[in-house]
């Protein structure tokens, strides 16, 4: 299983048979905390963003719980960002 040439969920099907119909997501802007700028290279108190992801099973029990945060200055849709040289990704 190779999760740089195929997303998780296909994986996590296929293999384990387990199928989610759902997703909550909530993105807030707030401003990064010491841990999160020192992660993120960034300074503390720099924008960022908070996102929250629950996804839910067939039927209907949550499957996936995720938190991050994520620097303001990425951009694109589907694209994860982290440090400026993208070495780094945090999630809690």
């Amino acid at each position: 299983m190779d999760l740089s040439k195929e997303a998780l969920y296909p994986i996590l099907e296929r293999e384990y048979g387990v199928v989610f119909l759902r997703a909550e997501e909530f993105i807030e802007p707030v401003l990064a905390d010491a841990r999160v700028a020192r992660y993120l290279h960034i300074p503390r108190g720099s924008p960022v963003f908070l996102v929250e992801r629950t996804s839910y099973m067939a039927d209907d029990r949550i499957g996936e719980f995720r938190r991050g945060h994520m620097r303001g200055t990425c951009t694109g849709t589907g694209s994860i960002c982290a440090s400026p040289d993208h070495s780094r990704v945090f999630r809690e």
